[in-house]
């Protein structure tokens, strides 16, 4: 099945036939849940390897400097930290093709997760959703879902959470698609706050 969406992830058609229009996107997909409106795909492995090896290269080229600039470098010291940054982006490709988001789909009822190499699927309803947390680190945007417990500020910067969530970043996402879940994600909370307080 071909899922058909627009630049923003809203699903245009679901259909046999891949068509590709110069507005629309379309995404082969072997699960889909029950009349979805809303659809994202992460980008894939490949493009995963390319964005960690810039990422390494970019953050070796800032480690190089900033020990030129401190009067401290030495070869043994940078490839020593540069080779804990190596091992440390080797490690998170692994996990995200373990264990992350490969898709995800909103319909009535919630959200429908899609995870790892087998694409095993996770429901989340909108009524167990009793927070949606979001910041940023840099570039990486994160929204974490809170299913019953609670976010704690501790100290600016530092945010502590108690009890099940649910955490998804952009990393692998397109930057307006992810954008686009956020707001849908909003309004369907506060729906289901508006039918609670009924």
């Amino acid at each position: 099945m071909f899922v058909r969406t627009d630049a923003e992830g809203n699903i245009q058609s679901i259909d046999e036939s891949e068509i590709i229009s110069s507005s629309d996107k379309s995404y082969f997909v072997n699960k889909i849940p029950s009349n979805p409106f809303f659809f994202m795909k992460s980008d894939s492995e490949k493009s995963q390897i390319l964005v960690n090896i810039g990422v390494v290269l970019f953050i070796g080229a800032i480690i190089y400097f900033l020990l030129l600039l401190r009067g401290i470098f030495a070869p043994p010291v940078f490839i020593l930290i540069y080779l804990f940054v190596i091992v440390y982006m080797v490690i998170d490709f692994y996990v995200w093709r373990k264990t992350g988001i490969r898709m995800i789909f909103l319909n009535s009822e919630g959200m429908h997760l899609y995870s790892g190499q087998n694409e095993k699927e996770e429901f989340i309803p909108y009524l167990s959703m009793t927070e949606i947390n979001l910041h940023k680190k840099g570039a990486r945007k994160i929204m974490n879902i809170l299913l019953g417990g609670s976010a704690d500020k501790v100290v600016p910067g530092v945010t502590l959470f108690s009890g099940k969530r649910k955490r998804i970043t952009n990393d692998a996402f397109n930057d307006k698609n992810f954008e686009r879940l956020i707001e849908l994600l909003a309004t369907r909370w506060g729906k289901r706050e508006n039918e609670n307080s009924k």
